[in-house]
């Protein structure tokens, strides 16, 4: 499969983080529904190809140019099927964020909890001791990922601009995985 952009390998028993290539626009499109569309803040657009290949074309920009923002696909590792994908986006004054998105049809497999432990590895490779992940208190699937990585939930929860009721959560230092 050609890439638009590398990235560092990281993979366990059963996926594998690479980049984005063109021939992933389908499966993307494919694996998009409308929980997606809510929880990233863009329903009731949806993507289309075009957009897609925009996103694709950032973020390869990104990895380029040392920019903020690591965005990895999410592959099964036998078959380099698409599966989802992750991020983490580094901010000047506070901590990394992460997120992930499993593509639909690839729910409740375990593919977010081993995307998100595998993104905490780059993330530590790359020496980040702070991050952060925002989950909608209603998402309660992302929540059990977050959880599952090692993070700890903050208290309180917070309202986001778009006044959706969020619950932050951290992983310091220590907690974070080594290679």
């Amino acid at each position: 499969m050609e890439l638009l952009y590398e990235t560092p390998r990281y993979e366990d028993e059963e996926v594998v983080l690479t980049g984005y290539g063109l021939a992933d626009v389908d499966d993307h499109l494919a694996g998009e529904d409308e929980e997606t569309a809510r929880r990233f803040g863009w329903w009731p657009k949806r993507s289309t190809a075009e957009t897609v290949v925009a996103a694709f074309g950032v973020w390869a920009q990104d990895w380029a140019t040392a920019g903020s923002t690591r965005t990895f696909a999410v592959r099964d590792r036998r078959t380099e099927a698409l599966l989802g994908g992750c991020e983490l986006r580094r901010h000047a004054d506070k901590p990394c964020t992460v997120s992930y998105w499993t593509a639909v049809q690839q729910r409740r497999k375990g593919v977010a909890t081993r995307a998100l432990r595998l993104l905490l590895a780059y993330a530590t490779d790359e020496g980040i001791v702070d991050i952060a992940c925002d989950v909608a208190v209603d998402n309660v699937a992302s929540r059990r990922v977050t959880e599952a990585g090692g993070f700890s939930r903050r208290p309180t929860p917070y309202t986001d601009p778009d006044g959706q009721a969020m619950v932050r959560y951290t992983l310091h230092g220590a907690q974070l995985p080594t290679t």
